[in-house]
């Protein structure tokens, strides 16, 4: 949240995030960070940001100019993943989060929905934002880094991609996780007042553990977005 403004300058889709190790891409960046005199200041974010951003422009085929759903979900996975493993192997580094380009309201970092899927989801997603004025962020988790439990993972989404952010009634963030068996939907204290705590507990037992339990994840987050949609 605090340097967002700085991620709005990659204007760059992945459309093979893939094709290019993670690991080695942020040993890379991590080695442009420290081989640059320290004098010139090259340890703010800025400037962090600015050499990362040169290190992927060094990878076209990684990348293109345009901003088709399928690139935005693939850059997006992508920046967090980078930003996570430099965050973790760079003692260097600076940057708090990675930026997520484009209405995104949907995360699926353990690959548990097609994306046909997630493109209908999204569309729900949409419809609660501009008919009931409530956001909400599904995130399905693989790795908490830099959190410790799924709570403070929910809590810093919800904080660092201002979730419900302009809009009257708030927002939420679903964090889930398959290989945890974990879920949670947290609220902010405005969103608190449409949908209360226990409310929220309500939902998870009656719309999500039900499929969830079945492997029924895309019909638990349609369930859920349908269910908010009556209730707001």
């Amino acid at each position: 949240m605090r340097y967002r403004i700085f991620f709005l300058l990659l204007l760059f889709a992945v459309l093979q995030a893939g094709a290019q190790n993670v690991v080695n891409l942020s040993r890379e960046v991590c080695d442009s960070i420290d081989s640059v005199d320290p004098g010139r200041n090259y340890a703010t974010v800025v400037a962090q940001y600015k050499l990362q951003r040169e290190v992927l422009r060094n990878y076209p085929e990684i990348f293109v100019a345009d901003s088709i759903k399928t690139g935005l979900k693939k850059q997006n996975k992508f920046m967090l993943d980078l930003v996570r493993q430099l965050s973790r192997s760079c003692p260097a580094y600076n940057l708090d989060d990675a930026f997520l380009s484009g209405e995104t309201g949907i995360l699926d970092l353990e690959g548990l929905f097609s994306p046909e899927q997630i493109d209908t989801i999204q569309l729900a997603i949409d419809e609660l934002r501009n008919d009931r004025d409530f956001g909400i962020f599904i995130v399905s988790v693989d790795d908490l880094f830099p959190y410790n439990n799924l709570k403070e993972f929910a809590i810093g989404a919800g904080y660092v991609w201002s979730v419900g952010g302009g809009l009257s009634k708030g927002g939420t963030v679903v964090a889930f996780s398959k290989n945890l068996k974990r879920v949670r939907i947290s609220t902010s204290s405005l969103s608190k007042k449409f949908l209360s705590d226990k409310d929220a507990q309500s939902l998870i037992d009656k719309v999500l553990l039900p499929k969830f339990s079945r492997g029924k994840y895309y019909d638990a987050m349609t369930g859920l977005i349908k269910k908010l949609m009556e209730e707001l």
